[in-house]
């Protein structure tokens, strides 16, 4: 006929999603008196994407027999996320399905969850080509908790009234890595209650510590000797 003919072909990019996972938890700020600790990102915790369904190729693409193409059985290991420096982690081109995160590894002085975290991908219009999801995981810090038993060593009785003084048996360094209790330095005081019993505040941080009696009763020696304090952190 002499028209002319003019052939435009479309293509269609599936929609895909992307995770996002900011993790926190408290760090060692400095001392005055006490621990100070503020919240913020954590680098190097590890997690692990796994389907919860099994999950198709977005496009209905089927095999030569006609069975739909299967992208993740269910319980199949989509990907990983790592935190960086300041608690961030993205997991790109995720497809349309159900997914949980499960936390492998944390940061240091931190207690691994186990809990599964669920999140979706979905369609959101024609006009969207991402979906974005964040989650926000929090982590609890390991505390560490030192108790001392004070007796008399002649009756096996409890002493009321004993002191004693908690130092460092290293330098403590903060998450910026500054020194903020010197090694030797006194951190804390406490005096033996009836039980003959005393505890430092769960608000110290893991590291190597040692105790010395400060204050003994009238008619009992002083115990003059050092008593070594290992609580450095240890993977859970």
């Amino acid at each position: 006929t002499g028209d002319a003919v003019i052939d435009v072909e479309y293509t269609n990019a599936p929609v895909k999603g992307q995770l996002k996972i900011y993790k926190q938890g408290e760090v060692l700020k400095g001392f005055d008196k006490d621990f100070q600790y503020e919240m913020a990102g954590l680098a190097g915790a590890e997690f692990s994407i796994y389907a919860r369904e099994t999950i198709y190729s977005p496009d209905g693409q089927g095999d030569s027999e006609g069975n739909r193409i299967i992208r993740f059985e269910k319980g199949a290991l989509v990907g990983t996320i790592v935190t960086d420096g300041k608690g961030k982690g993205t997991l790109n081109n995720l497809p349309i399905g159900k997914f949980y995160i499960k936390e492998t590894k944390t940061g240091d002085s931190f207690v691994l969850d186990p809990a599964e975290q669920d999140f979706e991908i979905t369609y959101k219009g024609q006009e969207v080509a991402v979906d974005y999801v964040t989650k926000e995981i929090k982590n609890q810090r390991q505390k560490v908790e030192i108790e001392v038993l004070k007796k008399s060593e002649a009756t096996k009785e409890p002493l009321e009234g004993v002191s004693f003084g908690l130092y460092a048996g290293e330098d403590i360094v903060n998450a910026a890595g500054k020194v903020v209790v010197k090694k030797d330095e006194l951190v804390a005081v406490e005096k033996t209650d009836q039980k003959g019993k005393l505890k430092y505040s769960n608000t110290i941080p893991h590291g190597k510590y040692y105790l010395k009696e400060l204050e003994g009763l009238p008619g009992y020696l002083p115990y003059e000797e050092k008593i070594e304090i290992d609580a450095s952190y240890t993977d859970p």
